[in-house]
This record gives C-alpha cells, structure tokens and sequence, in this order.
C-alpha cells in the first residue's frame, strides 16, 4: 500500500496580500486574532504571516501589553471575560457575573440610601471622640501608672 505525501497549501501573509491591512498597537481588535486562549502570540506557522510582519506584529502586541490594551497571560482573559476591547456595558457585565449572588446584587432603595447618608452625617466621628478625650478621663490601672503619669504627685509627697 502506497501512502501519498500530504501537501497543505500554503498560506499566505494576510498582511502582504492586503496592503491596506496596517498592523497598529492601537487596533486590539485585530490582534486578538493572532493570540492563543492562553494568550500567547501565535507561530508564523499557524497564522501564514511572513517573518517580516510576524516581528511586526509581535511588537505590536507587546506594546499593547504594556497598555493594558491586551492581556498578559490566560488568566486575564478569563477574568476579564475575553481578549480586546470591550464597551462599557460589555464590562459592567461581565463584572456583574463574576459578583456572587446575594444581598450585594440588588440595588439599594432611594429612600433607604437618603437615610443612610443622613444617618452618617448626623452620627460623630469616631477619631474627634478619641482625639478630644483627656488624660484625666482615662483611669489608671495600677498605681505605678499612676505615678508615672503624674509627677506633680510625686513632688507633692
């Protein structure tokens, strides 16, 4: 039995067959796509890219790295819910489902959140409480305290 070789064809630099493709740090979108789900830049031998846009492209990931704009390792990608820029509600979202369920997820009542504000302006800071207490008010615990506290005592003896 005769095996046949297997001849893939060849890719092509998708970045040299369309000119108009611009690799930019600033674009996360489009290099999203040469990320792994681990987020580790993908061989020129899975994209097709040629080894002139392949370090092209790797220094544009890492500049976006260094931004925040793509993550660093797999685990960013699933805390944050993906690799990319994402909207505002699309965060807010995926910040939501990460929350564990409870008393935390609902939202508060207006009426009851005016009345904890004004409960916490009419209530005294702790720290004006401690700052304005005396030494007088406070007891000693032995007599030894005692004297160490008060020398006056001590010379009146």
């Amino acid at each position: 039995m005769a095996t046949a070789a297997i001849r893939h064809a060849r890719k092509v630099c998708a970045f040299c067959a369309d000119k108009n493709l611009i690799i930019d740090y600033k674009d996360p979108a489009k290099l999203r796509r040469f990320l792994t789900d681990r987020a580790k830049i993908e061989p020129r031998r899975k994209t097709g890219t040629c080894a002139r846009h392949q370090r092209k492209l790797t220094k544009a990931i890492k500049r976006a790295r260094l931004l925040a704009m793509l993550p660093f390792t797999g685990e960013h990608i699933r805390w944050s819910g993906g690799v990319g820029v994402r909207s505002a509600e699309e965060r807010r979202r995926a910040r939501d489902e990460r929350r564990p369920m409870g008393s935390s997820r609902e939202p508060i009542p207006a009426e009851s959140a005016e009345a904890a504000a004004a409960a916490v302006e009419d209530a005294e800071p702790a720290e004006e409480a401690i700052v304005g207490a005396s030494t007088s008010d406070v007891e000693p615990d032995s007599a030894a305290e005692a004297a160490a506290s008060n020398p006056a005592s001590d010379a009146e003896s």
